[in-house]
């Protein structure tokens, strides 16, 4: 162990715990957005600073995308922002600048069809082929159909074309619609953050299923765009046996998929938790399941029995 990493640790252990030594649960989180750096100079340091960091694999959320994401421009901004911090980051940086580090979505340069995510590979780089193609091959009525707009955005024609090349943020980042505005990400806690990227999985127009932390590209595509190569139900049609196996290995399923998402890829006989929108509120729907996935975020700092709780009280179990 370095002399540099045993100092950060000293700093460390006296910024989050009390006189007795023992670590506050508030501040744990802090502990997170430090300890990738500390653990790459000191393997031990994680399994002994932070004893209680989940997994999460055992639940799996359910989730719709939405049409609003961030500009390219926004994208664009983002990479320039985390080239900068992280070429003038270190494990001894300030926790000021790890705090700043911890609200900065995760961004990749490498092509999404070379990046493996969860799997389901085959099947979201064929459609993303497809995709592209009629993109390149369709005229200007053909692609406001694909976007679902009167007219086409050249800027945006753009940015799609690029995607291969284009610099990728983390889904719970990306997208900006009701739903996600009402979840609001960026303000919540470390600890609830990773519990979302980690147990959502988006079910996007074009990449199929995503985790919460997968990075995507910029792209645009109507939910109900369809052609001989490129639909929503073909594209869950091809991924719906690696999602089968994905779902297998969870405890808990929350479905709070729009209608349209839950049709392209029905959970049938699995047994599951759906919120109950309430009676005249149809067109908040988007509202509702944007606080609903809040609130279990908010609960998984509690644990496992914080979110069964939820569960309980607000939703229902169907099959």
């Amino acid at each position: 162990m370095s002399r540099k990493t045993t100092a950060m640790e000293s700093k460390v252990r006296l910024f989050f715990c009390d006189k007795s030594g023992i670590a506050s649960p508030r501040f744990l989180d802090g502990l997170n957005v430090l300890s990738s750096s500390l653990a790459s100079q000191n393997p031990d340091f994680s399994s002994k600073i932070l004893p209680h960091t989940r997994k999460w694999e055992d639940i799996k959320i359910l989730f719709s995308p939405s049409e609003a994401k961030l500009s390219p421009k926004e994208i664009a901004l983002y990479a320039k922002s985390a080239e900068s911090m992280g070429a003038e980051s270190s494990a001894e940086s300030s926790l000021y600048s790890a705090s700043l580090m911890q609200n900065m979505p995760k961004i990749l340069l490498k092509s999404i069809t070379k990046d493996a995510l969860w799997g389901g590979g085959k099947a979201r780089n064929a459609n993303i082929n497809a995709y592209l193609e009629i993109l390149r091959k369709s005229n200007h009525s053909e692609l406001a159909k694909i976007f679902g707009t009167k007219r086409v955005d050249l800027d945006v024609l753009s940015a799609c074309l690029e995607m291969l090349h284009s610099p990728r943020i983390e889904a719970l980042h990306l997208y900006r619609g009701v739903a996600y505005k009402a979840l609001s990400f960026e303000s919540l806690e470390a600890g609830a953050q990773d519990f979302l990227r980690k147990s959502t999985l988006i079910f996007s127009n074009l990449f199929g299923a995503v985790r919460g932390g997968d990075a995507l590209p910029y792209y645009h595509l109507n939910q109900n765009y369809r052609s001989e190569k490129l639909s929503l139900q073909s594209l869950y049609k091809a991924q719906r046996g690696e999602i089968c196996a994905l779902l297998d290995s969870a405890e808990i399923i929350i479905d709070l998929r729009a209608g349209v998402y839950v049709k392209a890829y029905p959970l049938k006989a699995r047994p599951h938790y759906i919120l109950p929108i309430p009676k005249g509120t149809s067109h908040q729907a988007k509202l509702h399941r944007g606080v609903a996935l809040r609130n279990l975020a908010t609960a998984s700092l509690q644990g496992k029995n914080a979110i069964k709780a939820i569960l309980q009280e607000r939703f229902i179990l169907t099959h």
